[in-house]
């Protein structure tokens, strides 16, 4: 770092005028103590949240890159790995399991990582300021760079163990290294600017997306400028050594074929799109990226391509290193934002349309120069704004129309973490891509942007990073934590196998039936990584099983010498209930009549414990219309010792049963409680009486029912006349 934040001896260094005030010069002394000084509050912050995220969300990615990384370290077989993503970010990880084998360890060090890989952004951040503007004064410099590192998505996204955190920062800093070697500094930072571009694809094949862009642009800078010719080439030829790792990273984490994690071949693209419907669907896509990129950067993306063209037209353009530098960036974010296109066409979920997890590499960059062009010379902010509010709001429009387009099931299907920058229109709309509501929020954010910059760019500045903290923390207490409480910590299975080694001290090395999803393998594999036999534990274990559940048999389809500990449904991802079974024998029958709340999903309740208090106020005889229906208030209470449970085999529901002269069976009605019920707890529930067609006296029951056991002896009965 101490050579990149050197003071450059040429373009970047020529203007660097202090800001003076009442408070005496702020200078580099100046700007370097408040960087730091950011850069540990940023670490702290995140290291704190840390410790509310600690487990698991998008298991198919996160437990995906930290079985990676155990393979990387030699703690797993190759066996263990069914699953295609990109394994450079768990090269960064892999150290981590050659200090500890559990998992949760590693995986709190992984978030880790990602709050120093975010503490560096300012300092990258301020570098590429100051080369862009050389007349912006330090303070400014330093504002645009902190509220750049306090980009909402960055925030969020720092808490999930992703490759997106590592391709941030490495992309940041390869700029700043680049415009160090163009501008006449040490042939070590045209090593290192090269290094981090090749690394780009390392972590991840859409890395390359984002290095491209910025190769071609030296390129042709170097055109113009002999004297960088050199750098230029040490840069490409460092990018392509370092990129070439990629497959042979991927080998040794168990991948035959490495670049089958890249994604769909360039074969199958090219056929796809012979279809006319694709281009359609690309298009809606580009659309949908393109709108995250300036709602999300309130604006400031829209600022900086007016200052970059109107750059173009008064300067040698290729020629000067500002202007390569912003050209680079726009180049990288287009790149992505048609890659995303490609990618997801045919979207198969609403945020697939509108899709800004691939773009955030470059986004915060371009944040931080928009931020600074709102007072540059070439830049009217006023006229600059409202063509930025004009752009977004079409886009809008024309996303929201092709997204009322998709499937009703695909357009309810939105998982929020991968486009933080449309949450909170999101939220407020109770839908997603709702063009008013996206209109309306990005109008507010950018006016109120706008509104401070007018006083100075680190009023902006401070602006832009309000907003940004405030959805980041909104969208982290509301999605993140409540999400991990849902997905993550709420696994029966887990559980079970958990509380059995703790209890018995005896260890399970469990394996998977084949037909189990990539979802549960993965999910299954890492937070029960030291049960895997693969993982080379070294004491002897119990032989176990966890595989698909046969609910007609009595003994849930275990296997020859198996006996079922565990059940649950496969919710959120499924539509099969699967079981943990393990070797019959003394230890584990006695573990499952020690613990019968893992199977009680999956048992009748015995007769002796069906009882309920019911409460309901209701005239004896009831007077309906033909056809018509009325609705009864019901307070139900759990009158046994054992769980009312909502989700298994046998739920426990509330049911209205209406019988024709005490005998003609007429209809059935089911209440779903809203949660789980423990002895002694109570729920009110509205029951509905109705319709019924023919006219004549009826006998209307209302009671709990365990489905297809049995009703609990405990009812309220009454009769209803259905007149004409």
């Amino acid at each position: 770092m101490s050579v990149l934040l050197r003071t450059q001896p040429q373009e970047a260094s020529a203007q660097r005028p202090l800001l003076s005030g009442a408070s005496g010069a702020f200078g580099l002394r100046e700007a370097q103590v408040f960087l730091w000084l950011a850069a540990l509050l940023l670490f702290a912050a995140l290291l704190a949240l840390n410790r509310v995220a600690t487990n698991l969300v998008i298991q198919a990615d996160e437990g995906s890159y930290l079985l990676n990384a155990a393979a990387i370290a030699g703690k797993l077989t190759r066996s263990a790995l069914v699953f295609e993503y990109s394994s450079g970010y768990s090269l960064l990880l892999a150290p981590a399991f050659l200090l500890t084998s559990d998992f949760q360890t590693v995986y709190g060090i992984a978030l880790g990582v990602n709050a120093l890989l975010m503490a560096t952004l300012p300092f990258a951040f301020y570098r590429i300021v100051g080369a862009v503007f050389a007349e912006c004064p330090e303070r400014d410099r330093v504002a645009c760079a902190v509220a750049a590192a306090l980009y909402a998505p960055a925030l969020v996204l720092s808490q999930y163990a992703l490759s997106d955190n590592a391709l941030l920062a490495a992309y940041a800093w390869a700029l700043v290294a680049g415009i160090s070697a163009m501008r006449g500094g040490p042939r070590s930072a045209a090593i290192l600017c090269g290094a981090l571009l090749g690394f780009l694809f390392v972590i991840h094949a859409r890395g390359a997306p984002l290095a491209v862009p910025v190769l071609v642009a030296f390129a042709l800078h170097a055109v113009r400028r002999r004297e960088v010719r050199g750098r230029v080439t040490l840069i490409w030829l460092c990018t392509f050594v370092i990129g070439a790792l990629h497959r042979p990273l991927e080998r040794m984490a168990g991948k035959l074929d490495g670049f089958s994690a890249a994604g769909p071949s360039l074969h199958e693209i090219v056929s796809h799109f012979a279809q006319a419907t694709a281009w359609k669907q690309a298009l809606l896509n580009v659309g949908g990226a393109t709108l995250v990129s300036v709602v999300g950067s309130a604006g400031l993306v829209v600022v900086l391509a007016i200052w970059a063209w109107r750059r173009f037209r008064t300067a040698s353009s290729f020629a000067d290193t500002s202007f390569v530098l912003v050209i680079a960036c726009f180049g990288s974010l287009l790149a992505c934002i048609v890659t995303t296109a490609v990618f997801f066409t045919p979207p198969a979920r609403a945020d697939h349309v509108a899709y800004g997890r691939y773009l955030l590499p470059t986004l915060p960059t371009l944040v931080a120069l928009g931020l600074a062009a709102l007072r540059s010379r070439n830049v009217n902010a006023g006229a600059s704004i409202a063509v930025a509010l004009a752009i977004g709001s079409l886009l809008a429009i024309f996303v929201a129309f092709g997204f009322d387009a998709l499937p009703p099931a695909d357009a309810h299907n939105w998982n929020a973490v991968n486009t933080v920058e449309l949450y909170v229109p999101y939220k407020l709309a109770g839908r997603p891509l709702d063009a008013v509501l996206i209109a309306a929020w990005y109008a507010g954010i950018g006016l109120i942007v706008l509104g401070a910059a007018r006083m100075s760019r680190s009023s902006g500045a401070a602006a832009f990073a309000l907003i940004n903290v405030i959805v980041a923390g909104y969208m982290f207490v509301d999605n993140t934590v409540y999400s991990r409480k849902y997905y993550a910590m709420d696994r029966t299975i887990i559980a079970a196998a958990k509380q059995f080694s703790m209890s018995t001290g005896d260890h399970f090395c469990i394996e998977f039936d084949p037909d189990l999803s990539d979802w549960h393998q993965i999910d299954f594999r890492s937070r029960l990584y030291d049960q895997l036999p693969e993982s080379r534990h070294p004491s002897p274990c119990i032989s176990a099983r966890i595989s698909k559940m046969a609910p007609s048999d009595p003994a849930f389809g275990a296997p020859p010498g198996m006996i079922a500990l565990a059940i649950e449904s496969t919710s959120p991802s499924g539509s099969f209930p699967v079981a943990l079974f393990a070797r019959d024998d003394e230890r584990t029958r006695d573990f499952r009549d020690r613990h019968p709340s893992y199977l009680d999903r999956w048992q009748p309740i015995p007769p002796e414990q069906q009882h309920a208090k019911l409460q309901a106020t209701v005239d004896p005889t009831v007077r309906l219309a033909r056809g018509a229906f009325t609705m009864v208030e019901v307070v139900a209470t759990n009158a046994s010792d054992r769980p009312w449970l909502i989700r298994g085999l046998y739920p426990v529901l509330l049911g209205v049963r209406v019988l024709k002269d005490d005998s003609q069976f007429e209809r059935e009605d089911r209440v779903e409680f809203d949660t789980d019920m423990g002895a002694g707890q109570s729920r009110k529930l509205i029951a509905p009486i109705g319709p019924v067609d023919e006219p004549g006296r009826y006998t209307v029951t209302i009671g709990v029912v365990q489905e297809q056991i049995a009703w609990f002896p405990d009812a309220i009965t009454f009769k209803v006349d259905v007149v004409p």
